[in-house]
């Protein structure tokens, strides 16, 4: 009803003012009736009002053309505490809901080897391999390794500081900043540090190294990172 009663009230507004009322009010403030068309009296007007140095073409165009709001433009309302968006959650929110642990019923090498087909093909593309393919330029291919996803990839250690980790096979499942997770051919999932260790993969008749101590980034980190071509240190 309210918005009802509003629109009425705009439309009377802007109503036609009645011919007595119109005609009563010409003689008390002695106005007259526009003979001249609205263009010519609209110049003669900004001649009599505007200094002469103001008045020009652009002036004149904007004033014909650009319309004159009567009513203020309404602004959309403000957002209050309620409506803000919700907060992330912490790690250790994270933690204790176990959002990334896997459970031990899908610990299962098998279950993961359509993973390893697909990070297959997209490395295929990606580094432009394969038998019908020119080989890649060396440069270019180092960076693209280097920014590449491993999630779904067989990597295994070749070297370690760490003797233990030496020889471990497996798919990565999850990586972090610090460490990769692996599921091995045991079903057991390993977690390798990145520092001090050197990862390797074959494809496609090419032998990969990633060295760990330059990995040590998130993945969406490493992949907007620019690396430099430079000597690799040792462990």
């Amino acid at each position: 009803m309210c918005r009802m009663a509003e629109n009425a009230e705009s439309v009377e507004a802007y109503r036609k003012i009645p011919s007595r009322i119109k005609e009563a009010s010409c003689k008390e403030l002695g106005m007259q009736e526009l003979v001249e068309p609205a263009d010519t009296f609209l110049g003669s007007f900004l001649r009599a009002t505007v200094s002469q140095r103001t008045i020009d073409q652009g002036m004149l165009a904007q004033l014909r053309v650009q319309a004159v709001l009567l009513d203020p433009p309404t602004r959309p309302p403000k957002t209050t505490g309620s409506q803000r968006p919700p907060r992330r959650l912490s790690a250790r929110q994270k933690k204790v809901m176990k959002l990334y642990e896997i459970p031990k019923d899908k610990q299962e090498f098998d279950r993961y080897l359509p993973l390893h087909e697909l990070w297959k093909s997209y490395m295929e593309d990606l580094l432009q391999l394969g038998p019908e393919r020119k080989s890649a330029n060396q440069s270019q291919m180092n960076q693209k390794v280097t920014k590449a996803d491993y999630h779904g990839s067989m990597l295994t250690v070749s070297r370690s500081k760490c003797p233990s980790y030496i020889g471990t096979c497996g798919i990565v499942l999850q990586e972090t900043q610090n460490t990769l997770k692996l599921i091995c051919r045991d079903n057991r999932i390993r977690t390798i540090p990145k520092a001090h260790s050197v990862f390797t993969f074959d494809l496609y008749g090419y032998r990969f190294s990633l060295y760990g101590n330059h990995m040590r980034f998130r993945s969406s980190e490493r992949s907007a990172r620019k690396f430099k071509d430079k000597a690799t240190i040792d462990l």
